[in-house]
């Protein structure tokens, strides 16, 4: 698949647009309600932890992490 053509100027008004930043809220409130469970004693399996943190990854997703990795070439 041949990387995709995106540059730091679409990527920010991405970023910047009403319903992404609604959608990115959403993603870091639930990997914080994940989170204060954990910390309130939940018991949580493996394959939930690792939702919490790639939700919080994904709501802090920065033009640097997607350029990144499509010059890694890790794709």
């Amino acid at each position: 698949m041949p990387p995709i053509r995106l540059e730091a100027e679409t990527f920010s008004q991405w970023r910047d647009n009403p319903l992404t930043q609604a959608f990115l809220t959403y993603l870091a409130d639930r990997q914080r309600r994940l989170a204060d469970q954990w910390a309130m004693g939940a018991l949580m399996d493996p394959q939930t932890q690792a939702r919490a943190s790639l939700l919080g990854q994904l709501a802090q997703i920065r033009w640097d992490d997607v350029k990144d990795f499509y010059e890694s070439g890790d794709e």
